[in-house]
């Protein structure tokens, strides 16, 4: 018995494996397509060329914007730390104005008044020369919108 068997077993491994062929053929096949694939995604020389250029083009550029990039960062240093001032429309009939504030002016404020809304947030309402005009403004402000009003110390 164990004779057949053995027997039985060789003829079954020295024979042609159907499914072992297929996967051969299929390897085979997708071998020739990536073959192709990377034949057709391959970058001719004239082309090759062209995106060299583009990129030495491209480090050209980026080499004379450094000084440039620079200058802008030396800049933002000296003029320091930025304050958000909202701009103030005067509308008459169909005419709006933009106000602006020069630097001097701006440094010769020297109270704030801060709306705190019910949220907990603040937000900058205007700011002022003395305290007095503050206090006046912070009784109308209060007066009207019913909220909290604080009054800040600017540094000099």
């Amino acid at each position: 018995m164990t004779s057949k068997r053995k027997q039985a077993n060789r003829g079954h491994i020295s024979g042609p494996n159907k499914l072992a062929e297929a996967n051969k053929e299929a390897f085979l096949k997708a071998g020739e397509r990536a073959a192709a694939y990377r034949q057709e995604q391959s970058v001719s020389e004239p082309d090759a060329e062209a995106l060299i250029a583009r990129q030495e083009a491209l480090q050209n550029l980026a080499q004379r914007l450094d000084p440039l990039q620079q200058r802008a960062r030396d800049a933002g240093v000296e003029q320091g730390p930025l304050v958000p001032i909202e701009p103030v429309l005067s509308v008459d009939e169909e005419q709006w104005t933009w106000e602006t504030i020069d630097e001097q002016t701006l440094g010769s404020f020297s109270h704030r008044l801060v709306l705190q809304k019910e949220d907990g947030t603040k937000r900058e309402l205007f700011r002022t020369d003395d305290i007095a005009a503050a206090m006046q403004a912070a009784s109308r402000v209060a007066e009207f919108q019913g909220g909290v009003v604080l009054i800040e110390t600017l540094e000099p």
